[in-house]
């Protein structure tokens, strides 16, 4: 295989400079780039270069654009120079926040993009809709001195947020801590940014490292920004995995076709909140337990690799060696920037 030039347009100008990939970098909060490392030793492995889009000098010199972000100006100069058929849209965020991820707007970025990479496996068609992962980075950080009956029943970390997009779960994550502090106040506290603690007993602040928190606590609800998404897994669920404490799930459908659902508390195998409180209630220390261990099973087993930064790139490296042929449209540029922009 030919060596090959991949250019990343990253999220914010803060990860310039490649420090997208630099894990000593002071943007590296919560082992952010840990993934986008292992992504470039990946590309490197199979004879590939790879950097932010602001280290090269001349487009001309780039094989690939990797769009972490619509970037519109950074479009603009790729199709001056004739690149348009080198474009990659690695789509991360669902509907519920970027409303062009839909089936509608893929339709029309279909003409703008030759390659788009989506988790949704719904979705992807290997023809204009290619699989990625959302990249994650697992690390242990369990704490075992924790007594099981010095640990609170249950928490929630998450940021005061709503859609009004079909599926949206913020919602539900209110509808989660509304019936805890209603009914359970002794057994539940919450964290994130947002909330006002005048309204809610139960808020208990930001929070400023997950794992800390979680340590505290036998449970935790983590539910997606979305729901009906297959493939749409974050690292709400994986925080939870990887740091002690049994995830409570809603989110993508297929889920257990990934993660094993020995490993977390599926939301849909009850009617209601109060047939959940019952059941992790009663569930005793060696049941816990069970759980923690399925998990850590988990994350350091071959499986968990399905979130690797390896094999995201992986996925995008097996998307351009189909070499398209492909012109971008200027006249789906203009409509689509017209609805969703």
């Amino acid at each position: 295989m030919d060596k090959l030039c991949f250019a990343v347009i990253p999220w914010s100008e803060i990860f310039n400079e490649d420090r997208l990939f630099d894990v000593n970098s002071n943007v590296n909060r919560d082992y952010l780039l840990e993934p986008y490392k292992d992504m470039k030793l990946e590309f490197e492995k199979q004879g590939h270069i790879i950097h932010t889009i602001d280290c090269y000098n001349n487009y001309r010199d780039i094989d690939y654009f990797l769009f972490f972000r619509l970037d519109w100006e950074y479009y603009r100069r790729i199709i001056g120079e004739g690149r348009d058929d080198r474009m990659v849209l690695c789509s991360a965020e669902p509907p519920s926040v970027n409303g062009y991820n839909n089936r509608d707007g893929y339709r029309v970025l279909k003409h703008i993009f030759p390659y788009i990479m989506s988790w949704n496996d719904d979705w992807v068609d290997n023809n204009s809709v290619f699989k990625r992962n959302i990249p994650y980075f697992f690390i242990d950080q369990t704490n075992d001195n924790v007594p099981y009956n010095d640990k609170k029943l249950i928490t929630l970390i998450a940021g005061n947020k709503e859609s009004d997009y079909p599926g949206e779960l913020y919602s539900e994550r209110r509808r989660a801590i509304d019936y805890f502090e209603n009914n359970h106040p002794d057994k539940f506290e919450f964290y994130g940014n947002g909330w006002d603690s005048l309204k809610h007993p139960c808020y208990k602040g930001r929070c400023k490292e997950k794992a800390e928190v979680f340590h505290r606590y036998r449970f935790a609800i983590c539910y997606e920004n979305m729901q009906g998404l297959n493939g749409y897994i974050t690292e709400k669920l994986l925080d939870c995995l990887e740091s002690g404490i049994v995830p409570i799930y809603l989110g993508a459908p297929n889920i257990k076709d990934i993660v094993p659902g020995k490993c977390f508390i599926d939301f849909r195998d009850f009617a209601n909140y109060d047939e959940l409180f019952e059941y992790i209630v009663n569930i005793d220390e060696k049941k816990y337990l069970s759980f923690l261990s399925s998990a850590k099973d988990y994350i350091s087993s071959e499986h968990s690799d399905y979130f690797s930064g390896r094999q995201y790139a992986k996925y995008i490296i097996d998307a351009v060696n189909r070499n398209k042929m492909f012109k971008s449209s200027y006249l789906a540029y203009k409509f689509f920037k017209l609805k969703y922009l």
